[in-house]
């Protein structure tokens, strides 16, 4: 399991972050200078992190949450039901040219995420007793998911769901050429579809375009990078601090670097102070702390992903691909969001180990039954 999840992740990686570049680089000006920049500061950045998750994720012993498992799902259902209950719908939508205004509910909307993962786990991992209900409450949860995704025009929030009940359900039927396709079609369809929302029915460029201008931004953006003259030091560290006090309520909203980022290397225009254009952590590492802070930061965050992964892994299945997805995925973004998405993955961890030492284990419970009867 261990050996196949650190595959996939270098699998992705090698696509989205190493081989990238090529794509942009192929029917564009940039030279083979440029290109080689590029390539070498990924790979370079894969190694970093890739080595350090390997040796600090190490698969333990599985202890059974599925009690509590199915109580946090029936949580998040009233929290995400209230939420859309007390939210406006339309107030969601991410727009080119304006900084949304939300609500205190909206933000347990992301909570969508996590619920499709319980979910799953729910039906395809444990043997549920009411299986029709188990399967009702996968669908109803996936629903709500690519419901809230459209709203918003979110892509990666659609996309995110769709893998962790991908990943589940070839965990639980294997994986062969028929699941694939299907599990490809879906989420195409669904990356489509979501698009057109948030940028207009009518869709001048292909599908394909659209998926590989997407998934294959970090390295579009570090062929930008390169080729600038500009030499920039965003304050990432601002960001980060930004980021926690967003998290703990102290700041109201956070923006991170996108749309600096994207103003500053003429991604997008001057006077707009809407859009947001991810560089993705590697590039904005490289940009922010030079060559020996890219090195230290992107080690730290290849040993905390190895952290959370091993102590997750001991408690919640398939808890390690959940960790790992949502870290390839901020690694995508930017620093501050991809910190604040492991800080609280960690907080996750200490929870459930926090319940672990709380209540004694099934030996000892029996232990305690005999002396009091």
């Amino acid at each position: 399991m261990k050996s196949n999840l650190l595959k996939l992740f270098s699998v992705l990686f090698f696509i989205v972050f190493i081989l990238s570049p090529f794509y942009f680089w192929y029917d564009s000006s940039y030279s083979n200078l440029l290109l080689f920049k590029s390539v070498s500061l990924n790979f370079f950045g894969f190694i970093l992190i890739y080595y350090p998750i390997r040796y600090f994720y190490k698969v333990k012993k599985k202890i059974s949450f599925h009690e509590m498992l199915q109580i946090l799902q029936v949580v998040l259902f009233i929290i995400i039901f209230s939420s859309l209950f007390l939210t406006d719908i339309d107030s969601l939508k991410i727009e080119r040219d304006s900084i949304r205004n939300l609500n205190f509910f909206a933000s347990f909307l992301i909570l969508h995420i996590p619920l499709v993962f319980i979910s799953s786990l729910m039906f395809f991992y444990y043997n549920p007793k009411w299986k029709t209900l188990s399967l009702f409450l996968i669908c109803l949860s996936l629903f709500i998911s690519l419901y809230i995704s459209y709203a918003e025009g979110r892509r990666t929030a659609a996309l995110i769901p769709l893998a962790i009940v991908s990943y589940s359900f070839f965990y639980k039927y294997g994986l062969n050429f028929k699941n694939i396709f299907l599990s490809i079609i879906v989420i195409s369809s669904v990356f489509y579809f979501i698009t057109a929302q948030r940028v207009g029915a009518d869709l001048t460029v292909s599908i394909f375009d659209l998926i590989m201008h997407r998934i294959l931004n970090p390295g579009n953006m570090s062929l930008k990078i390169f080729d600038s003259s500009f030499d920039y030091n965003f304050n990432t560290s601002e960001m980060i601090v930004n980021r926690f006090e967003n998290f703990f309520g102290i700041r109201e909203n956070y923006y991170g670097i996108g749309n600096e980022f994207g103003r500053a290397f003429k991604i997008i225009e001057k006077d707009n102070y809407f859009v947001n254009i991810n560089p993705g952590v590697i590039n904005e590492l490289f940009l922010s702390y030079g060559f020996f802070g890219f090195i230290f930061f992107l080690s730290l965050l290849g040993t905390w992903v190895g952290f959370i992964m091993k102590q997750i892994s001991k408690s919640i299945p398939f808890g390690d691909f959940f960790v790992i997805i949502e870290f390839f995925h901020g690694l995508q973004m930017e620093v501050g969001y991809t910190i604040g998405s492991l800080a609280k993955m960690t907080l996750v961890v200490f929870l459930f180990n926090f319940i672990i030492y709380l209540f004694p284990k099934k030996s000892e419970r029996k232990q305690i039954k005999q002396l009091i009867s």
